[in-house]
């Protein structure tokens, strides 16, 4: 085989270490630069990825600009890899499209078993055949790899990467966090993370921002899943995780993984109750809220106001505006100064101070889905072919027949009382504790300006709040809705 013509300035396509405790240049390509400088060929860099097998050159971080970047390109004569699986493991058509770059760039591809491209001939036989051999040792790998995953989700053992707030512990070694290359992974709450996690939950339910968790928790060095500050999507992800309850699913929604949880039932009930209420908010939030935000809704048309802000003529105006939907846009034009409607509802709660302060928790009931999930998952860890498990097997169905009989268990509405008056609880707090106390009390301010006066009604899902009614007379109602029904049409 007769190869290239030589001297060559080259490129070496390297990959990185996939070793344990290993960051550096793979050892394969540490003989790859020997074997070029024995060539002859002048090495201008050793360039490395992790991502190899069927990613093209142009797809991968490291070796990208040496293929696209015109100033790049002009710096070197071929690339060279130790194998061919280090230029490609790709189909013939993946493959196809590097030999075009090849030839469109002027660059000569060479591996240190003796490869060459362009070739012709005889030349190109070994190449052609060395491609598809590549291409189906990936195929071998890849299908090897899905085997094990398989095995290790149906034995109820860890595949991939730890969720935010867990680490991994090895199954036979017992140790936390396991770096053994072969145990079997389970998973277990990091002490740290886990810690984070809480404090994330704690905030969200003291009504804080996104922002304000992400300033929070950088404030307090709070580790992130990428290593650096917290992002308002990341906390937002983090907090919807069933994770958080020690599951993981499939992409059927099986559960394929469960482990010790971070949060309880009740805790994770509650706050996705909270995130599924705020979730209609769109558009940028602001990182202190105003203090009736998510909690004033207009008397006219019962939609949600969101707070507003504008400086005509250099003057801070602040207001709660009806706005309606984007799709839906309000025609009430009911507007409200802010400082107005605050101090109408703080004076309103200052009334209760004969009303205890009360908390309220839904706990959801037990759902009879999740036992039969477990039930169907150690079936399935059964052998179908071993007479040992046709007992257990039965125990199984019957007790997935108790399951589905039983149904779901009722919710139960959990009550704390605090001892503490509404008006003195709610006037020992800051301006945004008060109002992550409407919004958890479920507390909506409606209000309205009628003939030039503040028309507001309090309503609440808790029962402490009976006490605030309305004080606007069904007369003065009664005159309003017809005007405003004269007006609309």
């Amino acid at each position: 085989m007769v190869g290239p013509a030589g001297p060559l300035r080259v490129i070496i396509a390297a990959r990185l270490s996939q070793e344990l405790g290993k960051t550096g240049i793979d050892t394969q390509d540490i003989q790859t630069r020997r074997w070029a400088e024995l060539q002859g060929h002048a090495v201008v860099d050793v360039v490395a990825d992790r991502k190899s097998g069927t990613v093209p050159p142009w797809k991968r971080k490291n070796l990208r600009p040496w293929v696209t970047d015109p100033a790049k390109l002009v710096l070197y004569d071929a690339v060279v890899g130790y194998r061919l699986d280090r230029l490609t493991r790709g189909d013939n058509k993946s493959t196809n499209e590097i030999e075009q770059w090849a030839w469109d760039h002027g660059k000569q591809l060479l591996t240190t078993d003796g490869l060459f491209f362009p070739c012709e001939g005889k030349d190109a036989i070994p190449w052609d055949i060395a491609k598809r051999l590549a291409h189906n040792e990936w195929l071998d790998t890849s299908e090897r790899y899905r085997r094990m995953q398989r095995y290790l989700q149906d034995n109820g053992w860890l595949v991939g990467k730890p969720p935010f707030g867990y680490r991994i512990t090895g199954v036979d070694c017992g140790e936390s966090p396991c770096t053994c290359k072969n145990d079997r992974k389970a998973l277990e709450p990091d002490p740290v993370d886990a810690e984070t996690v809480w404090r994330m939950v704690a905030f969200y339910f003291e009504g804080l921002s996104w922002s304000a968790i992400c300033r929070a928790l950088d404030a307090q060095r709070r580790r992130s899943p990428t290593g650096r500050g917290w992002a308002v999507q990341t906390v937002g992800r983090i907090l919807r995780r069933e994770t958080l309850i020690g599951r993981r699913r499939d992409a059927n929604g099986r559960i394929v993984l469960r482990f010790d949880p971070i949060l309880d039932m009740e805790t994770w009930g509650r706050l996705q109750a909270r995130l599924d209420a705020n979730a209609r908010r769109h558009g940028a939030i602001r990182a202190e809220p105003a203090p009736l935000t998510g909690a004033a809704y207009c008397l006219k048309c019962r939609g949600i106001m969101h707070y507003r802000i504008t400086r005509p003529g250099g003057t801070l105006y602040t207001y709660y505006r009806c706005d309606g939907l984007k799709e839906r846009p309000s025609r009430c034009r009911n507007m409200i100064p802010a400082a107005e409607l605050e101090a109408e509802v703080r004076r309103r709660i200052a009334t209760l101070t004969d009303v205890e302060r009360v908390t309220e928790t839904l706990v959801r009931g037990a759902d009879p889905q999740e036992e039969l999930d477990r039930l169907r998952d150690e079936a399935d860890r059964l052998d179908p072919f071993d007479p040992a498990d046709d007992a257990r097997r039965a125990e199984l169905r019957e007790q997935a027949d108790e399951v589905r009989l039983s149904g779901r268990s009722e919710d139960e509405l959990r009550r704390v009382f605090t001892g503490v008056s509404v008006a003195d609880y709610f006037a020992g707090l800051d301006p945004q504790e008060q109002r992550a106390m409407l919004l958890e009390d479920g507390v909506r301010v409606y209000a309205a300006k009628i003939d030039g006066e503040l028309a507001c009604e309090l309503e609440a899902a808790s029962e402490a709040y009976l006490a605030l009614t309305r004080q606007v007379s069904p007369a003065e109602l009664s005159a309003w809705e017809a005007a405003f029904r004269g007006d609309r049409a």
